[in-house]
């Protein structure tokens, strides 16, 4: 074996130790999902053919006005379909409609599943979160 072969497997536990530290550090909210910190919800609707807007409803409720959110869709079979950044900064309304766009040819009808994730400040700390999920239907 040579010698870079050997440095790089000596090098992965080390590496995967980190990885690992770095994930456990998150918050239970960002795992589970938090509702004191939002919702999104996302009326049912009709899977139209080709490519097509469709909205989404959001409410805000973290400390502080600097903000971004995040309202990310996923299929019926898990995968991550699409989603929208909500705009950030002081005039950004805590309640909105965002629209995102899904095309017909990539998912199937179903049950697809909303979040809105989050990261705000508080206590001069960026923290992390997300809402829990809502669940709609798009049916053709």
């Amino acid at each position: 074996m040579s010698r870079r072969l050997l440095a790089r497997l000596a090098l992965a536990p080390v590496l995967t130790l980190a990885l690992v530290g770095a994930v456990t550090t998150a918050t239970p909210a960002t795992a589970e999902g938090d509702p004191s910190l939002g919702r999104v919800s996302v009326p049912d609707q009709q899977l139209l053919q080709g490519c097509n807007r469709y909205r989404a409803h959001y409410v805000i409720r973290v400390p502080g006005s600097q903000f971004t959110g995040y309202v990310q869709i996923y299929s019926p079979r898990g995968r991550k379909v699409t989603g929208n950044l909500i705009d950030t900064g002081d005039d950004t309304p805590r309640r909105g409609t965002v629209r995102f766009k899904i095309c017909d040819n990539s998912v199937v009808p179903g049950r697809f599943k909303a979040v809105l994730k989050l990261i705000y400040q508080s206590a001069g700390e960026q923290r992390r979160g997300r809402s829990e999920p809502d669940y709609f239907r798009l049916r053709r």
